[in-house]
């Protein structure tokens, strides 16, 4: 996979992708089966990464509404995840991943989506409770 577009293409065939007001500009929304059966979702958002000189893409998954010692904890539980870190839009705490483009199959993409899938919802159930939306 090479492009954005081919990535972009590869998301609206394989999920179904849906609007949202709450949805980052030029970001597609989707719920991501979560391993190992699929019968829960988490919802994941992914869009075109802003530097110039790399070819990637940004996976966002939400946590919820952190704030405080709890944000702090968050924080640091997340020092040794594979799936990135976090970052805040608004009030809401995502967990965040990058995948690059020029080295990764179509078949490869599913990998990087389950872990940060997975990681938002643990830290979900951990520092919310469960899920908010």
């Amino acid at each position: 996979m090479a492009t954005y577009e081919e990535f972009e293409a590869f998301v609206q065939k394989n999920y179904k992708v849906f609007l949202h007001a709450d949805t980052p500009k030029n970001f597609m929304r989707f719920t991501f089966p979560m391993p190992p059966n699929g019968d829960r979702t988490q919802l994941l958002l992914v869009g075109p990464g802003s530097s110039k000189k790399l070819n990637n893409v940004i996976v966002l998954s939400p946590v919820g509404v952190l704030k405080g010692p709890k944000l702090i904890e968050a924080l640091q539980t997340t020092l040794d995840s594979i799936a990135g870190g976090l970052v805040m839009i608004g009030d809401m705490v995502y967990v965040k991943s990058s995948i690059l483009l020029d080295n990764v199959d179509a078949n490869e993409i599913d990998a990087p989506f389950a872990v940060t899938a997975m990681t938002a919802d643990d830290l979900e159930k951990k520092f919310v409770g469960g899920d908010e939306h």
